[in-house]
């Protein structure tokens, strides 16, 4: 009954109350309608201050915790350069009249790349070649003359001098014949010099020399490299001294995709004011086609890994004067429990002790949070705004 509603009657009857009715009876009634009025407005106060003092939950952002591989690299831009790279050069003065492969094309060892001409060799290896003819000719004659006079004189017809003389003749021409002949093998091997052909398989990537052009010697004239590639990284002195080796685990990161590889190679000396180190890391077979030479690979050295991690958003977790804690959701309210955490990214954190896969925390603006606060779960993948 309302409480106005009972004080008007009470008012109503105490009005017109019988007679009879002793001023004890009414000093009694008068007390009890000003309790209940005071009772009343006591509980309609307490209630309005209950409900001004429980707000409504608040959305916070919450993520699962996850199981994953977690590593920490040092990540750097390398370039792609062939592991083996040969600049073909001339070898003599001449003119390209024909060339035979152009960048990019594919070649193998002894594969034709280009074809000069040089008229004034040409003129040589003729000169030469008679000039054999010649001295064959008188080799022939003074070794016969020699015969003759040696057999004269061993008749006694002839003197000794004259076939000592023939002799040293006979030996001279010899000598003079082999002469010949190795200058005009060696004409003829410098004439071969003419078609330059490719001593490993890879691809032409430079072309130096167009048809028609003179070329002395020591002009380059192609540089080709070979199919297998590696990224070629300058990693200063500090990273490398942090750990990194030759066999190393190393992402690449490319137009291509990611791909797992590993360094081959670590340079023994420093370069430079900015004391770097050169490092290379093998290019996959299936990525060596797609990565021309030259281009950019983005290169991350794995100094660290763990495997089925147990991860949360780096913003999860509360530095406190008692350690690192997360604030994990629990039936619409958050819990404070303390961790241990390991390995560090710049996105994730691992959480080694008191954290269960799947199991939901707040994720930033930790500092807002307290002990059993009421919250409404806004789940965002990865902690992320």
């Amino acid at each position: 009954m309302d409480r106005h509603l009972a004080a008007q009657n009470l008012f109503f009857w105490l009005h017109f109350r019988p007679k009879r009715v002793s001023a004890r009876l009414l000093v009694a009634l008068a007390v009890f309608v000003v309790a209940l009025t005071a009772i009343s407005c006591g509980v309609k106060k307490q209630d309005t201050s209950t409900s001004e003092s429980d707000p409504a939950p608040r959305a916070v952002r919450v993520s699962h915790a996850e199981t994953q591989t977690i590593t920490r690299t040092v990540d750097y831009v390398g370039t792609v350069e062939p592991v083996q790279q040969l600049q073909v050069t001339a070898r003599l003065g001449a003119t390209a009249v024909k060339i035979y492969a152009s960048e990019g094309d594919e070649v193998g060892p002894g594969d034709p790349l280009l074809r000069m001409e040089s008229p004034e060799l040409d003129a040589q290896i003729d000169r030469l070649q008679a000039e054999v003819e010649r001295a064959r000719g008188d080799r022939e004659f003074l070794c016969g003359r020699f015969e003759t006079d040696r057999d004269l004189a061993e008749a006694g017809v002839g003197t000794r001098v004259q076939a000592d003389t023939s002799r040293s003749q006979c030996v001279a021409s010899e000598q003079g014949l082999a002469a010949a002949q190795a200058a005009l093998r060696e004409a003829r091997q410098r004439q071969g010099y003419l078609v330059e052909t490719a001593h490993i398989e890879g691809t032409v990537l430079e072309q130096l020399i167009e048809s028609g052009e003179h070329v002395s010697p020591g002009r380059p004239l192609f540089t080709i490299g070979s199919h297998v590639r590696d990224v070629r990284v300058m990693v200063t002195e500090t990273d490398v001294a942090a750990g990194i080796d030759v066999d190393q685990p190393v992402r690449l990161i490319s137009t291509a995709g990611e791909i797992s590889s590993q360094v081959t190679e670590v340079a023994p000396m420093v370069r430079g004011p900015g004391r770097t180190i050169e490092v290379r890391v093998a290019v996959p077979p299936q990525w060596a086609r797609s990565l021309r030479v030259g281009m950019s690979v983005d290169v991350a050295f794995v100094l660290e890994a763990s495997h089925e991690a147990v991860t949360v958003p780096i913003d999860a977790v509360l530095e406190t004067p008692d350690g690192p804690a997360v604030y994990a959701v629990e039936e619409g309210r958050v819990r404070k429990i303390p961790v241990e955490v390991g390995m560090r990214t710049d996105r994730c954190v691992e959480i080694t002790e008191n954290l269960e896969p799947g199991q939901m925390v707040a994720t930033g603006r930790l500092e807002t949070l307290s002990e059993g606060d009421e919250i409404y779960a806004v789940e965002v993948p990865g902690g992320k705004p």
